[in-house]
Protein backbone atom coordinates (compact mmCIF):
# COMPACT_ATOMS: atom_id res chain seq x y z
CA UNK A 1 0.00 0.00 0.00
CA UNK A 2 1.39 3.62 -0.88
CA UNK A 3 1.95 5.92 1.25
CA UNK A 4 -1.13 8.10 0.23
CA UNK A 5 -3.43 5.47 -0.13
CA UNK A 6 -2.39 4.43 3.52
CA UNK A 7 -2.79 7.43 4.83
CA UNK A 8 -6.21 8.06 3.33
CA UNK A 9 -7.50 4.85 4.73
CA UNK A 10 -5.66 5.98 8.23
CA UNK A 11 -7.70 9.54 8.27
CA UNK A 12 -10.92 8.99 6.16
CA UNK A 13 -10.52 12.04 4.49
CA UNK A 14 -13.03 13.68 2.82
CA UNK A 15 -12.82 17.45 2.20
CA UNK A 16 -12.61 19.65 -0.69
CA UNK A 17 -8.91 20.99 -1.70
CA UNK A 18 -7.27 24.09 -1.51
CA UNK A 19 -4.57 25.25 -3.73
CA UNK A 20 -0.91 24.33 -2.44
CA UNK A 21 -0.20 28.12 -2.97
CA UNK A 22 -2.13 28.99 -0.61
CA UNK A 23 -0.78 26.71 2.44
CA UNK A 24 2.46 29.49 2.76
CA UNK A 25 0.16 32.23 3.34
CA UNK A 26 -1.72 30.67 5.62
CA UNK A 27 -1.53 30.51 10.22
CA UNK A 28 1.57 28.57 11.15
CA UNK A 29 1.44 26.29 14.19
CA UNK A 30 2.86 23.37 15.42
CA UNK A 31 1.54 20.42 16.91
CA UNK A 32 1.10 21.36 20.29
CA UNK A 33 -0.91 24.53 18.96
CA UNK A 34 -2.86 22.56 17.11
CA UNK A 35 -4.12 20.16 19.75
CA UNK A 36 -4.38 23.28 22.21
CA UNK A 37 -6.79 24.87 20.10
CA UNK A 38 -8.55 21.77 19.16
CA UNK A 39 -8.91 20.84 23.15
CA UNK A 40 -10.29 24.77 23.17
CA UNK A 41 -12.63 25.28 20.46
CA UNK A 42 -13.29 21.55 18.53
CA UNK A 43 -17.01 21.52 18.47
CA UNK A 44 -17.56 18.12 19.35
CA UNK A 45 -15.70 18.59 22.12
CA UNK A 46 -17.46 21.76 23.07
CA UNK A 47 -21.11 19.47 22.78
CA UNK A 48 -19.71 16.90 24.98
CA UNK A 49 -18.60 19.81 27.89
CA UNK A 50 -22.08 21.18 27.36
CA UNK A 51 -22.99 17.63 28.53
CA UNK A 52 -21.42 18.06 32.32
CA UNK A 53 -24.01 21.05 32.51
CA UNK A 54 -26.30 18.43 31.42
CA UNK A 55 -25.29 15.82 34.31
CA UNK A 56 -25.06 18.57 36.59
CA UNK A 57 -29.06 19.85 36.51
CA UNK A 58 -29.84 15.70 36.69
CA UNK A 59 -27.82 15.91 40.36
CA UNK A 60 -30.16 18.99 41.07
CA UNK A 61 -33.09 17.68 39.75
CA UNK A 62 -32.45 14.14 41.92
CA UNK A 63 -32.08 16.13 45.35
CA UNK A 64 -35.47 17.65 44.80
CA UNK A 65 -37.25 14.97 45.60
CA UNK A 66 -35.26 14.83 48.94
CA UNK A 67 -36.59 18.92 50.04
CA UNK A 68 -39.62 19.75 50.73
CA UNK A 69 -42.25 21.26 48.60
CA UNK A 70 -43.77 24.33 49.04
CA UNK A 71 -47.05 25.15 46.72
CA UNK A 72 -49.63 28.22 46.52
CA UNK A 73 -52.36 28.57 44.55
CA UNK A 74 -55.30 30.90 44.49
CA UNK A 75 -58.73 31.39 42.53
CA UNK A 76 -61.54 33.52 42.49
CA UNK A 77 -64.86 32.95 41.20
CA UNK A 78 -67.63 34.95 40.70
CA UNK A 79 -71.13 33.81 41.06
CA UNK A 80 -73.75 36.47 39.21
CA UNK A 81 -76.90 35.00 41.49
CA UNK A 82 -75.81 32.65 44.35
CA UNK A 83 -78.06 29.78 45.15
CA UNK A 84 -79.87 30.07 48.10
CA UNK A 85 -81.97 27.17 50.12
CA UNK A 86 -84.36 27.37 52.96
CA UNK A 87 -83.84 26.48 56.30
CA UNK A 88 -87.14 25.68 59.20
CA UNK A 89 -87.01 24.50 62.81
CA UNK A 90 -89.30 21.17 60.91
CA UNK A 91 -86.30 20.19 58.28
CA UNK A 92 -83.82 20.53 61.14
CA UNK A 93 -85.97 17.58 63.21
CA UNK A 94 -87.02 15.82 60.30
CA UNK A 95 -83.17 15.60 59.27
CA UNK A 96 -82.25 14.99 63.00
CA UNK A 97 -84.54 11.92 62.74
CA UNK A 98 -83.36 10.74 59.22
CA UNK A 99 -80.04 10.83 60.88
CA UNK A 100 -80.64 9.20 64.36
CA UNK A 101 -82.65 6.02 61.47
CA UNK A 102 -79.43 5.48 59.53
CA UNK A 103 -77.48 5.54 62.86
CA UNK A 104 -79.46 2.53 64.27
CA UNK A 105 -81.19 4.64 66.86
CA UNK A 106 -84.30 2.76 67.68
CA UNK A 107 -86.76 3.26 70.65
CA UNK A 108 -88.10 6.09 72.29
CA UNK A 109 -84.75 8.46 71.32
CA UNK A 110 -85.46 7.70 67.56
CA UNK A 111 -89.24 8.04 67.77
CA UNK A 112 -89.15 11.46 70.40
CA UNK A 113 -86.85 13.37 67.79
CA UNK A 114 -89.32 12.78 65.32
CA UNK A 115 -92.66 13.56 67.50
CA UNK A 116 -90.69 17.10 68.99
CA UNK A 117 -92.25 19.69 68.08
CA UNK A 118 -90.39 23.41 67.28
CA UNK A 119 -91.92 24.88 70.61
CA UNK A 120 -90.07 21.98 72.13
CA UNK A 121 -86.74 24.20 71.83
CA UNK A 122 -87.86 27.43 72.98
CA UNK A 123 -87.95 28.83 69.12
CA UNK A 124 -91.76 29.84 69.33
CA UNK A 125 -92.27 31.84 65.30
CA UNK A 126 -88.76 30.85 64.52
CA UNK A 127 -89.89 30.46 60.98
CA UNK A 128 -88.49 29.64 57.80
CA UNK A 129 -84.79 31.30 57.04
CA UNK A 130 -83.74 31.47 53.74
CA UNK A 131 -79.15 30.86 53.37
CA UNK A 132 -77.23 31.72 50.32
CA UNK A 133 -74.64 29.51 49.07
CA UNK A 134 -71.45 31.28 48.17
CA UNK A 135 -71.36 34.80 47.22
CA UNK A 136 -70.91 36.67 44.42
CA UNK A 137 -66.88 37.19 44.96
CA UNK A 138 -65.61 34.61 45.76
CA UNK A 139 -61.65 34.41 46.74
CA UNK A 140 -60.31 30.96 47.98
CA UNK A 141 -56.27 30.61 48.60
CA UNK A 142 -53.87 27.76 49.88
CA UNK A 143 -50.63 27.19 51.02
CA UNK A 144 -49.46 23.95 51.46
CA UNK A 145 -46.61 22.32 52.21
CA UNK A 146 -45.30 18.45 51.89
CA UNK A 147 -42.19 16.33 52.59
CA UNK A 148 -41.52 13.09 51.48
CA UNK A 149 -40.23 10.77 54.35
CA UNK A 150 -39.48 7.41 52.64
CA UNK A 151 -40.30 6.26 49.06
CA UNK A 152 -38.66 2.89 49.25
CA UNK A 153 -34.86 3.86 49.03
CA UNK A 154 -35.88 5.48 45.22
CA UNK A 155 -34.87 9.16 46.64
CA UNK A 156 -31.25 7.79 47.67
CA UNK A 157 -30.48 5.76 45.02
CA UNK A 158 -32.01 8.83 42.56
CA UNK A 159 -29.09 10.59 43.92
CA UNK A 160 -26.43 8.35 43.60
CA UNK A 161 -27.32 7.41 40.30
CA UNK A 162 -27.14 10.90 39.27
CA UNK A 163 -23.57 11.85 40.24
CA UNK A 164 -22.20 8.23 39.04
CA UNK A 165 -23.86 9.13 35.72
CA UNK A 166 -22.06 12.57 36.52
CA UNK A 167 -18.55 10.18 36.77
CA UNK A 168 -19.66 8.60 33.62
CA UNK A 169 -19.73 11.96 31.58
CA UNK A 170 -16.76 13.08 33.33
CA UNK A 171 -14.89 10.64 31.67
CA UNK A 172 -16.68 10.46 28.41
CA UNK A 173 -15.36 14.36 28.22
CA UNK A 174 -11.77 13.00 28.83
CA UNK A 175 -12.28 10.21 25.96
CA UNK A 176 -13.44 12.88 23.80
CA UNK A 177 -10.40 14.82 24.66
CA UNK A 178 -7.91 11.85 23.85
CA UNK A 179 -10.26 11.06 20.93
CA UNK A 180 -9.78 14.50 19.54
CA UNK A 181 -5.36 14.49 20.08
CA UNK A 182 -5.51 11.37 18.09
CA UNK A 183 -7.31 12.74 15.53
CA UNK A 184 -5.88 16.37 15.14
CA UNK A 185 -2.02 14.22 15.68
CA UNK A 186 -2.83 12.27 12.63
CA UNK A 187 -3.89 15.16 10.68
CA UNK A 188 -0.86 17.03 11.39
CA UNK A 189 1.81 14.00 11.25
CA UNK A 190 -0.33 13.18 7.58
CA UNK A 191 0.57 17.06 6.21
CA UNK A 192 4.59 16.85 7.11
CA UNK A 193 4.57 13.19 6.16
CA UNK A 194 2.93 14.58 2.46
CA UNK A 195 5.29 17.57 2.72
CA UNK A 196 7.97 14.88 2.79
CA UNK A 197 6.49 13.13 0.01
CA UNK A 198 6.29 15.65 -2.33
CA UNK A 199 9.61 17.29 -1.59
CA UNK A 200 11.05 13.42 -2.48
CA UNK A 201 8.64 13.22 -5.60
CA UNK A 202 9.98 16.41 -6.74
CA UNK A 203 13.88 15.66 -6.08
CA UNK A 204 12.80 12.75 -8.39
CA UNK A 205 11.29 14.90 -11.35
CA UNK A 206 14.78 16.97 -10.69
CA UNK A 207 16.78 13.89 -11.17
CA UNK A 208 14.96 12.48 -14.21
CA UNK A 209 15.13 15.88 -15.49
CA UNK A 210 18.60 15.72 -15.51
CA UNK A 211 18.52 12.22 -17.02
CA UNK A 212 16.17 13.74 -19.73
CA UNK A 213 18.84 15.92 -20.50
CA UNK A 214 21.65 13.84 -20.70
CA UNK A 215 19.95 11.49 -22.84
CA UNK A 216 19.16 14.49 -25.15
CA UNK A 217 22.95 15.70 -25.68
CA UNK A 218 24.23 12.04 -26.13
CA UNK A 219 21.19 11.23 -28.51
CA UNK A 220 22.95 14.38 -30.25
CA UNK A 221 26.00 13.32 -30.27
CA UNK A 222 24.94 9.82 -31.89
CA UNK A 223 26.31 7.80 -28.75
CA UNK A 224 22.65 6.43 -28.20
CA UNK A 225 19.64 5.90 -29.90
CA UNK A 226 16.35 7.90 -30.13
CA UNK A 227 13.93 5.76 -27.82
CA UNK A 228 16.81 6.05 -24.67
CA UNK A 229 15.97 10.01 -25.28
CA UNK A 230 12.23 9.69 -25.55
CA UNK A 231 11.88 6.57 -22.83
CA UNK A 232 13.22 9.29 -20.06
CA UNK A 233 10.37 11.88 -21.47
CA UNK A 234 7.68 9.71 -20.80
CA UNK A 235 9.46 8.31 -17.75
CA UNK A 236 9.38 12.27 -16.54
CA UNK A 237 5.89 12.78 -17.43
CA UNK A 238 4.33 9.63 -15.71
CA UNK A 239 6.34 11.21 -12.77
CA UNK A 240 4.55 14.22 -12.57
CA UNK A 241 0.94 12.68 -11.81
CA UNK A 242 2.09 11.74 -8.31
CA UNK A 243 3.40 14.66 -7.39
CA UNK A 244 0.27 16.51 -8.31
CA UNK A 245 -2.14 13.88 -6.34
CA UNK A 246 0.39 14.55 -3.20
CA UNK A 247 -0.24 18.20 -3.78
CA UNK A 248 -3.96 17.78 -3.58
CA UNK A 249 -3.89 15.32 -0.56
CA UNK A 250 -1.92 17.72 1.45
CA UNK A 251 -4.57 20.30 0.90
CA UNK A 252 -7.34 18.00 1.89
CA UNK A 253 -5.09 16.97 4.67
CA UNK A 254 -4.61 20.45 6.33
CA UNK A 255 -8.07 21.49 6.00
CA UNK A 256 -8.98 18.53 7.98
CA UNK A 257 -6.55 19.79 10.55
CA UNK A 258 -7.69 22.91 10.22
CA UNK A 259 -12.05 21.56 10.78
CA UNK A 260 -10.80 19.61 13.86
CA UNK A 261 -8.85 22.41 15.13
CA UNK A 262 -12.44 23.81 15.28
CA UNK A 263 -11.31 27.16 13.12
CA UNK A 264 -14.24 28.96 10.57
CA UNK A 265 -14.01 28.13 7.57
CA UNK A 266 -12.95 31.47 6.31
CA UNK A 267 -10.21 31.69 8.37
CA UNK A 268 -6.52 31.52 6.93
CA UNK A 269 -5.24 27.88 5.74
CA UNK A 270 -3.39 26.27 8.57
CA UNK A 271 0.34 25.82 7.57
CA UNK A 272 2.06 22.45 9.78
CA UNK A 273 5.42 23.58 10.96
CA UNK A 274 7.61 20.77 11.77
CA UNK A 275 9.28 17.85 10.45
CA UNK A 276 8.86 14.39 10.13
CA UNK A 277 10.37 12.85 13.07
CA UNK A 278 10.76 8.98 14.76
CA UNK A 279 11.24 8.50 18.51
CA UNK A 280 11.09 4.57 19.37
CA UNK A 281 9.15 2.99 22.26
CA UNK A 282 8.96 0.33 24.43
CA UNK A 283 6.85 -1.25 26.02
CA UNK A 284 4.92 -4.86 26.31
CA UNK A 285 1.94 -5.94 25.79
CA UNK A 286 0.97 -6.73 29.64
CA UNK A 287 2.22 -3.77 30.93
CA UNK A 288 0.64 -2.03 28.20
CA UNK A 289 -2.98 -3.71 28.75
CA UNK A 290 -2.28 -3.37 32.38
CA UNK A 291 -2.00 0.66 32.14
CA UNK A 292 -5.12 0.79 29.75
CA UNK A 293 -7.15 -1.24 32.20
CA UNK A 294 -6.56 1.24 34.40
CA UNK A 295 -6.47 4.47 32.75
CA UNK A 296 -8.53 3.87 29.80
CA UNK A 297 -11.13 6.11 29.60
CA UNK A 298 -13.96 4.68 27.43
CA UNK A 299 -13.32 1.88 29.18
CA UNK A 300 -13.41 3.86 32.89
CA UNK A 301 -17.19 4.97 32.04
CA UNK A 302 -18.80 1.74 31.01
CA UNK A 303 -17.58 0.47 34.06
CA UNK A 304 -19.26 3.31 35.76
CA UNK A 305 -22.07 2.60 34.09
CA UNK A 306 -22.55 -0.73 35.66
CA UNK A 307 -22.84 0.85 38.68
CA UNK A 308 -25.44 2.98 37.10
CA UNK A 309 -27.47 0.12 36.02
CA UNK A 310 -27.03 -1.46 39.73
CA UNK A 311 -28.81 1.74 40.88
CA UNK A 312 -31.65 1.57 38.46
CA UNK A 313 -32.56 -1.91 39.33
CA UNK A 314 -32.67 -1.07 43.57
CA UNK A 315 -35.07 1.95 42.04
CA UNK A 316 -37.21 -0.07 40.17
CA UNK A 317 -37.94 -2.17 43.21
CA UNK A 318 -38.34 0.70 45.35
CA UNK A 319 -41.49 0.88 43.36
CA UNK A 320 -43.04 -1.91 45.40
CA UNK A 321 -42.41 -0.44 48.71
CA UNK A 322 -44.73 1.77 50.60
CA UNK A 323 -44.58 5.54 50.49
CA UNK A 324 -44.53 8.11 53.44
CA UNK A 325 -44.70 11.49 53.50
CA UNK A 326 -46.01 14.63 55.72
CA UNK A 327 -48.46 17.52 54.94
CA UNK A 328 -49.40 20.97 56.16
CA UNK A 329 -51.69 22.69 54.09
CA UNK A 330 -53.04 26.73 55.23
CA UNK A 331 -55.73 27.92 53.61
CA UNK A 332 -58.27 31.10 53.81
CA UNK A 333 -61.48 32.22 51.63
CA UNK A 334 -63.71 35.22 51.22
CA UNK A 335 -66.55 35.27 51.89
CA UNK A 336 -65.78 32.96 55.22
CA UNK A 337 -67.78 29.87 55.07
CA UNK A 338 -67.06 28.74 58.74
CA UNK A 339 -69.28 31.75 60.33
CA UNK A 340 -72.56 33.33 59.72
CA UNK A 341 -73.93 36.48 60.48
CA UNK A 342 -77.44 37.60 62.19
CA UNK A 343 -79.47 37.35 58.58
CA UNK A 344 -77.83 33.76 57.54
CA UNK A 345 -75.01 35.40 55.22
CA UNK A 346 -71.77 34.30 55.61
CA UNK A 347 -69.66 36.97 56.68
CA UNK A 348 -67.74 39.30 53.95
CA UNK A 349 -64.44 38.72 55.83
CA UNK A 350 -61.72 36.04 55.37
CA UNK A 351 -62.11 33.42 56.97
CA UNK A 352 -58.63 30.85 57.80
CA UNK A 353 -58.17 27.33 58.98
CA UNK A 354 -55.12 24.56 58.75
CA UNK A 355 -54.80 20.96 58.45
CA UNK A 356 -51.56 18.64 58.95
CA UNK A 357 -50.80 14.82 58.80
CA UNK A 358 -49.02 12.14 57.42
CA UNK A 359 -49.91 10.25 54.62
CA UNK A 360 -49.01 6.29 53.71
CA UNK A 361 -49.52 5.14 50.41
CA UNK A 362 -49.07 0.63 50.02
CA UNK A 363 -48.45 -0.51 46.10
CA UNK A 364 -50.85 -3.68 46.50
CA UNK A 365 -51.40 -4.03 43.04
CA UNK A 366 -50.22 -2.37 39.46
CA UNK A 367 -50.30 -4.85 36.92
CA UNK A 368 -47.01 -6.61 37.17
CA UNK A 369 -45.64 -3.06 36.27
CA UNK A 370 -42.89 -3.28 38.89
CA UNK A 371 -42.06 -6.65 38.31
CA UNK A 372 -41.51 -6.35 34.98
CA UNK A 373 -39.65 -2.76 35.06
CA UNK A 374 -37.36 -4.56 37.73
CA UNK A 375 -36.72 -7.09 35.27
CA UNK A 376 -35.80 -4.97 32.33
CA UNK A 377 -33.28 -2.89 34.75
CA UNK A 378 -32.05 -6.25 35.22
CA UNK A 379 -31.24 -7.31 32.04
CA UNK A 380 -30.07 -4.14 31.46
CA UNK A 381 -27.50 -4.40 33.85
CA UNK A 382 -26.25 -7.84 32.89
CA UNK A 383 -25.93 -5.93 29.32
CA UNK A 384 -23.79 -3.13 30.72
CA UNK A 385 -21.65 -6.18 32.48
CA UNK A 386 -21.07 -7.90 29.18
CA UNK A 387 -20.14 -4.71 27.58
CA UNK A 388 -17.53 -3.90 30.08
CA UNK A 389 -15.95 -7.50 29.31
CA UNK A 390 -16.54 -6.78 25.72
CA UNK A 391 -14.90 -4.02 25.59
CA UNK A 392 -11.88 -5.00 27.51
CA UNK A 393 -11.10 -7.81 25.20
CA UNK A 394 -11.35 -5.19 22.28
CA UNK A 395 -9.27 -3.39 24.15
CA UNK A 396 -6.45 -6.18 24.47
CA UNK A 397 -7.04 -6.89 20.68
CA UNK A 398 -6.41 -3.13 19.58
CA UNK A 399 -3.56 -3.28 21.74
CA UNK A 400 -1.94 -6.33 19.87
CA UNK A 401 -2.48 -4.47 16.91
CA UNK A 402 -0.98 -1.44 17.65
CA UNK A 403 2.15 -2.61 19.25
CA UNK A 404 2.26 -4.70 16.09
CA UNK A 405 2.21 -2.26 13.96
CA UNK A 406 4.85 -0.22 16.05
CA UNK A 407 7.19 -3.48 15.85
CA UNK A 408 6.77 -3.79 12.11
CA UNK A 409 7.36 -0.32 11.66
CA UNK A 410 10.59 0.07 13.38
CA UNK A 411 11.77 -3.01 11.39
CA UNK A 412 10.84 -1.10 7.82
CA UNK A 413 12.55 2.14 9.30
CA UNK A 414 15.41 -0.28 9.69
CA UNK A 415 15.85 -1.54 6.35
CA UNK A 416 14.28 1.84 4.82
CA UNK A 417 16.84 3.44 6.08
CA UNK A 418 19.83 1.36 5.44
CA UNK A 419 19.14 0.70 1.97
CA UNK A 420 18.45 4.74 0.57
CA UNK A 421 22.31 5.21 1.17
CA UNK A 422 23.22 2.28 -1.25
CA UNK A 423 20.34 3.41 -3.77
CA UNK A 424 21.93 6.95 -3.97
CA UNK A 425 25.08 5.46 -4.55
CA UNK A 426 23.50 2.74 -6.84
CA UNK A 427 21.60 5.86 -8.79
CA UNK A 428 25.35 7.69 -8.44
CA UNK A 429 27.03 4.77 -10.53
CA UNK A 430 24.04 4.28 -12.90
CA UNK A 431 23.83 7.87 -13.89
CA UNK A 432 28.47 7.84 -14.72
CA UNK A 433 27.95 4.69 -16.20
CA UNK A 434 25.33 6.29 -18.53
CA UNK A 435 27.32 9.25 -19.21
CA UNK A 436 30.36 7.31 -19.98
CA UNK A 437 28.45 4.96 -22.29
CA UNK A 438 29.09 1.83 -20.45
CA UNK A 439 25.40 1.99 -18.99
CA UNK A 440 21.80 1.92 -20.19
CA UNK A 441 19.21 4.09 -19.80
CA UNK A 442 16.93 1.09 -17.93
CA UNK A 443 20.21 0.88 -15.61
CA UNK A 444 19.67 4.60 -14.57
CA UNK A 445 15.70 4.33 -14.49
CA UNK A 446 15.85 1.18 -12.32
CA UNK A 447 18.15 2.95 -9.77
CA UNK A 448 15.88 5.72 -9.90
CA UNK A 449 12.60 3.55 -8.92
CA UNK A 450 14.63 1.86 -6.25
CA UNK A 451 16.06 4.90 -4.64
CA UNK A 452 12.20 6.86 -4.62
CA UNK A 453 10.65 3.41 -3.46
CA UNK A 454 13.34 3.43 -0.60
CA UNK A 455 12.47 6.90 0.34
CA UNK A 456 8.76 6.47 0.47
CA UNK A 457 8.99 3.36 2.45
CA UNK A 458 10.82 5.43 5.16
CA UNK A 459 8.45 8.09 5.11
CA UNK A 460 5.37 5.51 5.29
CA UNK A 461 7.05 3.22 7.74
CA UNK A 462 7.95 6.48 10.34
CA UNK A 463 4.24 7.61 9.66
CA UNK A 464 3.25 4.07 10.54
CA UNK A 465 5.23 4.10 13.57
CA UNK A 466 3.59 7.60 14.94
CA UNK A 467 -0.21 7.29 13.90
CA UNK A 468 0.46 3.87 16.17
CA UNK A 469 2.16 5.42 18.81
CA UNK A 470 -0.90 8.26 18.88
CA UNK A 471 -3.11 5.18 18.91
CA UNK A 472 -1.11 3.99 22.22
CA UNK A 473 -1.11 7.44 23.81
CA UNK A 474 -5.12 7.57 23.38
CA UNK A 475 -5.19 4.15 25.51
CA UNK A 476 -2.61 4.31 28.23
CA UNK A 477 -2.60 7.84 28.56
CA UNK A 478 0.30 10.23 26.68
CA UNK A 479 2.48 10.39 30.38
CA UNK A 480 3.07 6.33 29.78
CA UNK A 481 3.97 7.01 26.47
CA UNK A 482 6.82 9.59 26.85
CA UNK A 483 8.32 7.70 30.31
CA UNK A 484 8.69 5.03 27.36
CA UNK A 485 10.39 6.68 24.00
CA UNK A 486 13.47 7.38 23.10
CA UNK A 487 14.90 10.80 21.80
CA UNK A 488 13.24 12.34 18.21
CA UNK A 489 15.34 11.50 15.29
CA UNK A 490 14.12 13.29 11.97
CA UNK A 491 14.46 11.42 8.58
CA UNK A 492 17.56 13.09 7.36
CA UNK A 493 19.72 11.89 10.52
CA UNK A 494 18.12 8.33 10.50
CA UNK A 495 19.18 8.09 6.61
CA UNK A 496 22.76 9.64 7.89
CA UNK A 497 22.88 6.75 10.85
CA UNK A 498 21.72 3.86 9.27
CA UNK A 499 23.93 4.71 6.29
CA UNK A 500 26.87 4.68 8.27
CA UNK A 501 25.73 1.29 10.06
CA UNK A 502 24.87 -1.02 7.24
CA UNK A 503 26.62 0.97 3.39
CA UNK A 504 28.65 -1.22 1.69
CA UNK A 505 31.82 0.96 1.21
CA UNK A 506 32.45 2.71 -2.04
CA UNK A 507 35.50 1.72 -4.72
CA UNK A 508 37.71 3.83 -3.19
CA UNK A 509 37.35 3.06 0.52
CA UNK A 510 37.34 -0.78 -1.05
CA UNK A 511 40.86 0.30 -2.12
CA UNK A 512 41.96 2.46 0.64
CA UNK A 513 41.05 -0.53 2.88
CA UNK A 514 43.09 -2.85 0.68
CA UNK A 515 46.18 -0.82 0.76
CA UNK A 516 45.72 -0.96 4.56
CA UNK A 517 45.66 -4.33 5.06
CA UNK A 518 48.68 -5.35 2.65
CA UNK A 519 50.75 -2.81 4.53
CA UNK A 520 50.09 -4.99 7.81
CA UNK A 521 50.60 -7.80 6.01
CA UNK A 522 47.09 -8.60 6.19
CA UNK A 523 45.68 -11.12 3.56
Amino acid sequence: MGILSFFMWALGVLAFAFPLSAAAQGQRVTLDDAVARALKQNPQLLSLKEELGVATGRIGEAFSYAYPQLDFAFTYAHIPDPPTYSVSPESILQEGSNVSRKAGLAGPIGSSLGSMAPGAFGLPGLGTSRVSVGDSHNLIGNVALTQTLYAGGRVLKGIRLARRAMSATDAALAEGDRRVVEAVKNAFLGSIALEEVIAVRQEAIRVISAHVEDARKLYQEGTVPYYDYLRARVRLANEKPPLIEAQNELARTIDLLKRLMGENPDAPVVEPLGKLSYAPVRVGLEEAYALALEGEQRLKRERILVEVRKLAVGIARGEALPTVGAFGSFFFNRPDYWEMDSANHYRDDFGQNAVVGVNISVPLFEGFRVKSRVKQAAHQAIQQRLSVRDYEMELHHELVTTLGDIKESDERILASGSSIWEAKEALRLAQLRYREGAGTHLDVMDAQVNLLAAQLNLIQAVLNHELAKAGLERMIGADAVRAREGSYKSLSVLTQEMGRAYRHPTAKEQQDRTKERNGRGMP
